[in-house]
Protein backbone atom coordinates (compact mmCIF):
# COMPACT_ATOMS: atom_id res chain seq x y z
CA UNK A 1 0.00 0.00 0.00
CA UNK A 2 1.95 3.18 -1.11
CA UNK A 3 1.32 6.20 0.48
CA UNK A 4 2.78 9.56 -0.95
CA UNK A 5 3.47 12.75 0.50
CA UNK A 6 4.39 15.86 -0.41
CA UNK A 7 4.87 19.86 -0.20
CA UNK A 8 2.10 22.11 -1.16
CA UNK A 9 2.54 23.30 -4.75
CA UNK A 10 4.42 20.21 -5.69
CA UNK A 11 2.20 18.24 -7.90
CA UNK A 12 1.06 15.54 -5.45
CA UNK A 13 -2.48 16.96 -6.33
CA UNK A 14 -2.38 16.16 -9.89
CA UNK A 15 -0.11 12.84 -8.65
CA UNK A 16 -3.37 11.85 -6.77
CA UNK A 17 -6.04 12.62 -9.92
CA UNK A 18 -4.10 10.55 -12.40
CA UNK A 19 -3.36 7.51 -9.92
CA UNK A 20 -7.10 8.21 -9.00
CA UNK A 21 -8.28 7.94 -12.66
CA UNK A 22 -6.96 3.92 -12.84
CA UNK A 23 -9.87 1.52 -12.02
CA UNK A 24 -7.57 -0.41 -9.56
CA UNK A 25 -6.66 2.49 -7.65
CA UNK A 26 -8.68 4.36 -4.80
CA UNK A 27 -6.65 7.44 -3.81
CA UNK A 28 -7.79 10.15 -0.94
CA UNK A 29 -7.19 13.76 -0.55
CA UNK A 30 -4.73 14.92 1.46
CA UNK A 31 -4.47 13.64 5.32
CA UNK A 32 -1.80 15.82 6.68
CA UNK A 33 -1.47 13.40 9.52
CA UNK A 34 1.84 11.49 7.67
CA UNK A 35 4.95 13.06 9.83
CA UNK A 36 2.97 12.69 13.06
CA UNK A 37 2.71 9.09 12.03
CA UNK A 38 6.28 8.47 10.63
CA UNK A 39 7.50 10.34 14.04
CA UNK A 40 5.17 7.86 16.21
CA UNK A 41 6.55 4.41 14.25
CA UNK A 42 9.93 5.56 14.37
CA UNK A 43 9.72 5.32 18.36
CA UNK A 44 8.05 2.95 18.70
CA UNK A 45 9.05 -0.43 20.08
CA UNK A 46 5.99 -2.37 17.85
CA UNK A 47 6.16 -0.01 14.97
CA UNK A 48 3.57 -2.22 13.00
CA UNK A 49 0.66 -1.77 15.54
CA UNK A 50 1.23 1.74 15.85
CA UNK A 51 1.10 1.76 12.31
CA UNK A 52 -2.33 0.20 12.23
CA UNK A 53 -3.28 1.78 15.49
CA UNK A 54 -2.68 5.62 14.12
CA UNK A 55 -3.66 4.76 10.43
CA UNK A 56 -7.33 2.85 11.53
CA UNK A 57 -8.05 4.96 14.82
CA UNK A 58 -10.65 7.01 14.26
CA UNK A 59 -9.07 9.72 16.76
CA UNK A 60 -5.90 10.20 15.33
CA UNK A 61 -7.22 10.12 11.31
CA UNK A 62 -11.08 10.69 10.93
CA UNK A 63 -11.25 9.93 7.56
CA UNK A 64 -10.64 6.24 7.81
CA UNK A 65 -13.90 4.99 7.43
CA UNK A 66 -14.02 6.83 3.82
CA UNK A 67 -11.29 4.78 2.74
CA UNK A 68 -13.21 1.56 3.20
CA UNK A 69 -10.36 -0.74 4.07
CA UNK A 70 -11.32 -3.92 6.29
CA UNK A 71 -8.71 -3.48 9.16
CA UNK A 72 -8.13 -6.80 9.60
CA UNK A 73 -6.99 -6.67 5.87
CA UNK A 74 -4.87 -3.96 6.57
CA UNK A 75 -3.10 -5.97 9.79
CA UNK A 76 -2.49 -9.05 7.76
CA UNK A 77 -0.52 -6.59 4.93
CA UNK A 78 1.10 -4.13 7.36
CA UNK A 79 2.61 -7.27 9.69
CA UNK A 80 3.59 -8.96 6.16
CA UNK A 81 6.33 -6.00 5.26
CA UNK A 82 9.42 -6.86 6.94
CA UNK A 83 11.62 -4.96 7.47
CA UNK A 84 8.93 -2.34 8.72
CA UNK A 85 10.32 1.48 8.43
CA UNK A 86 9.04 4.57 7.72
CA UNK A 87 11.73 6.36 5.69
Amino acid sequence: MPFIDGLPRSGTTLLRMMLDAHPDLAITPGTKFIPQLCAACHNSPDPHATFIHMVASSDTNPRWHDWQIDTEALQHVIYAIQPFHLA
